[in-house]
């Protein structure tokens, strides 16, 4: 049978194929460049992350049963009106590379999906621009290469923040493969990153944290549910995707903790607090099962549909509520992970146990609060002091 033949920038082309009597669809879509992908739309790059994250990683193709392929027809015709060609033999290889590498940060490194889907987005971005200089081999990559790639992110007017990212998804990719024995060494070890402004995260102080969880109605189910899910937030500092796919069996409303699961899949119980285990209890006695409708779930959270609530209604709901607050402040999620973090260290709290329950690998991240909670002293002091 014929390989099939697709690479950075490639169209993917369909073979057939005889696999345990059945007819399989046998293609390769590894590492579509970011132009092709941005064109594909929002569900054509869920499809490609999908085979990309989800154990097809380091294979040159899918095996896509019968039964799976209504939708491939569909996503071909998008390629081919997008007029991408096949790229050359070489993308390829470069592709395989990055396959194998994100892999390695799927099975041994324990990587988030939306991690993964970063660094393949990021990486996929250095590979076009490989391709289209005409580097043909990873053994040609220079830090000149990698410091005109970068100078033309900055030319594109992307943030110091990305370029930084970018960068440091090139870095990890060439240290990979310098464990791999591919590369010899590094060539971008040594490379120094754009300096990042070093700006404060925003909190809401006790009274505005009063007055955005207050503001759901309490009527059952909806306004029950959403003061739970605020308290909860506030209470653990959780992040709103640990928060979402909350399940029923990491809930300990008796024991008085919430069983985490952080990036990288790293787990962490973290206390609830009277307030939150209260509001929990209501939810569950009151709430849930009419949410449900006879239905079964499991997770915690649920819409009026009986389904798992979405990271981003949930973005759009605490907005709303900060907006009926009266709250001046740009009102995220993460808001409220700041102020439990800044609240705790302005209680007395050591930086070790909020690391702990912030699900921090490294306690540098933490650190970044006890700068917040100076700054809020010095402002005080200036305020009430008679020299200040």
């Amino acid at each position: 049978m014929d390989e099939c033949v697709s690479g950075v920038c490639g169209i993917p082309e369909p073979r057939y194929r005889c696999f345990g009597g059945f007819r399989h669809w046998r293609i390769t879509l590894r590492s579509l460049g970011p132009c092709a992908l941005n064109r594909l739309g929002a569900q054509g790059r869920r499809r490609v992350f999908s085979w990309r994250l989800h154990g097809f990683c380091p294979w040159d193709s899918i095996e896509v049963p019968r039964k799976q392929r209504p939708f491939l027809p569909l996503l071909f015709l998008s390629l081919k009106l997008v007029g991408m060609r096949p790229c050359k033999s070489h993308a390829r290889g470069l592709a395989m590379l990055l396959d194998q590498f994100l892999h390695y940060l799927t099975v041994e490194k324990g990587l988030a999906k939306k991690t993964l889907e970063a660094y393949s987005h990021d990486l996929n971005r250095f590979l076009g621009y490989l391709q289209k200089k005409k580097i043909e081999d990873v053994l040609k990559v220079s830090k000149l290469d990698v410091r005109v790639f970068l100078a033309t992110l900055k030319g594109e007017k992307l943030s110091n923040k990305t370029i930084v990212r970018n960068l440091v998804a090139i870095r990890t990719f060439f240290r990979f493969l310098t464990q791999e024995g591919r590369l010899e060494s590094n060539p971008v070890e040594h490379l120094e990153s754009p300096k990042l402004a070093k700006t404060l995260p925003e909190i809401l102080s006790l009274k505005e944290v009063e007055q955005l969880l207050e503001t759901p109605k309490l009527q059952p189910p909806l306004g029950i549910r959403d003061r739970t899910m605020l308290e909860m937030l506030y209470a653990t500092g959780m992040r709103v995707s640990e928060l979402v796919t909350l399940q029923m069996n990491q809930l300990n409303l008796e024991g008085g903790y919430v069983l985490l699961l952080g990036k990288g899949s790293k787990e962490r119980a973290v206390p609830l607090g009277a307030e939150a285990i209260k509001w929990g209890s209501a939810y569950l006695q009151s709430s849930r099962q009419k949410l449900l409708k006879g239905k079964e779930s499991p997770f915690l959270f649920i819409n009026r549909s009986g389904r798992k609530m979405s990271r981003q209604f949930f973005w759009k709901n605490i907005k709303a509520y900060g907006r009926k607050a009266g709250i001046r402040k740009k009102i995220t999620p993460h808001l409220l992970r700041h102020s439990f973090a800044s609240h705790l260290l302005a209680g007395g709290a050591d930086l070790r146990s909020v690391q702990m329950m912030l699900g921090h690998a490294d306690i540098s991240t933490t650190q970044i609060y006890t700068h917040v909670t100076r700054e809020r002293l010095k402002q005080v002091h200036k305020r009430y002091h008679p020299r200040g």
